[in-house]
């Protein structure tokens, strides 16, 4: 599925998910920003809070969730401690940089194939630097 943001993320993946079996699909989600904010705008729903959704919902299971290239001051710690407890997977900028894109990469592809019935993979265009991606709605430098 291409196009729009992350909202169609959730529908999407759920489709997969219900077609493999809830819990039997990883996710390999590159983006500048979690996605797993709970409410916004008064809103259960949204860009910004879909990958909680598709948690929540049992679809795809925390440990199975693998996020690459976060950066920027979101999310806090509430939001963080809700990922730590589903036991979510986030390599961010900083130790992208430290370990190499190739060993980052290789780990987690490596966690996502392990005994699962399927992969999801989601592409934010924010995870690209705006320098090379400068349409994006939600600009995070050093993509």
């Amino acid at each position: 599925m291409l196009g729009g943001d992350h909202s169609i993320t959730l529908p999407d993946a759920k489709g997969v998910a219900r077609h493999h079996g809830y819990g039997n699909v990883s996710m390999v989600h590159f983006d500048a920003h979690a996605d797993t904010g709970e409410i916004e705008f008064g809103s259960l729903y949204g860009h910004g809070l879909p990958m909680r959704r598709l948690i929540e919902s049992g679809a795809i299971r925390g440990d199975r969730f693998l996020q690459i290239g976060l950066r920027g001051y979101w999310p806090g710690p509430a939001v963080l401690s809700w990922m730590a407890e589903r036991r979510m997977r986030s390599y961010e900028m900083s130790e992208i940089v430290a370990r190499g894109v190739d060993e980052c990469l290789t780990e987690a592809f490596g966690i996502a194939v392990d005994g699962c019935e399927g992969v999801f993979l989601s592409v934010d265009i924010d995870v690209v630097d705006p320098g090379m991606a400068p349409g994006t709605g939600t600009r995070s430098q050093a993509g």
